[in-house]
């Protein structure tokens, strides 16, 4: 993937972004469940989570219908909240569902955003 800087965007430091993160917090809930029933290319919602006590750049990763798969790590949440704050669109799929039934699953997701 290659990433533009949002030129428009006078809040917005471009710094590099991986292409490719592993979600935290699958372990939380049933988010194991919810995993157990996703597969590849399977698109996810980002949302910024403004009332998060714990993290001010805290990014929740959500299937489609809203149900909570985990979080985008805090290292690059820290990059792409303040872009999502100024209006950048990221977007995000499965790249990957690690794990199988004996172990605990992780979610490996492609990140990307459209101009």
């Amino acid at each position: 993937m290659i990433f533009k800087i949002i030129e428009e965007c006078s809040n917005c430091d471009f710094e590099y972004v991986p292409p490719t993160v592993r979600l935290t917090g699958v372990t939380m809930g049933n988010r194991q469940i919810v995993i157990s029933k996703m597969k590849k290319d399977d698109k996810l919602i980002l949302v910024r989570d403004y009332n998060n006590e714990f993290d001010k750049n805290a990014i929740a990763v959500l299937k489609e219908d809203g149900t909570s798969v985990g979080w985008i790590p805090r290292d690059i949440a820290r990059i792409i909240a303040p872009e999502i704050d100024c209006g950048v669109k990221w977007q995000c799929n499965i790249d990957e569902i690690l794990g199988n039934e004996e172990t605990l699953r992780g979610v490996s997701i492609n990140l990307f955003y459209f101009s």
